[in-house]
């Protein structure tokens, strides 16, 4: 059976835009997830690894997951290719992806397109309040999502 990777971003996704708090839902968006499919939920954010694993440790989402299979900025300089190296990193560790899923903040949606088959940009209003749809379509957003919440049935469609 082939899995889903979907890969979140941090900040103005899982953790408020200044990092300091999960955003609502976030456990439970992550909890359905991982239970509702055969869908591996992993990380890419330009942040370093460990700073990354920490607050999203100390905001109480570290036990859905995988930290092994997510991408950095410990690990390249480059954003575009983050997405990329999580992908290889999921293929090694349990074999081809039926698809590839990111749910970007809406500032992140450029260098997330880059290697992936669908692209949620997450839009919380008071966070990106400059950001459009149509805007957010051309910077490679597939879907929008208001609420962390609509994710679900989105990555539980694409896990298939």
């Amino acid at each position: 059976m082939t899995r889903a990777l979907m890969l979140f971003a941090t900040d103005g996704v899982l953790l408020t835009a200044d990092g300091t708090e999960r955003t609502p839902d976030a456990a439970e968006v992550l909890a359905a997830l991982r239970h509702g499919g055969d869908t591996v939920l992993a990380l890419v954010t330009p942040e370093p690894e460990a700073r990354a694993r920490a607050r999203v440790t100390t905001a109480g989402l570290d036990r859905y997951l995988d930290f092994s299979v997510g991408a950095y900025g410990s690990d390249t300089a480059d954003p575009a290719q983050l997405v990329g190296l999580a992908r290889r990193r999921a293929t090694e560790t349990y074999g081809p992806l039926a698809t590839l899923v990111v749910v970007a903040g809406a500032d992140q949606t450029a260098w997330a397109r880059a290697e992936t088959d669908v692209v949620v940009a997450a839009l919380h209003v008071a966070e990106a309040p400059g950001a459009t749809l149509d805007g957010l379509h051309s910077a490679g957003a597939d879907h929008l999502v208001t609420d962390l919440r609509e994710a679900i049935a989105l990555g539980l469609a694409y896990a298939g």
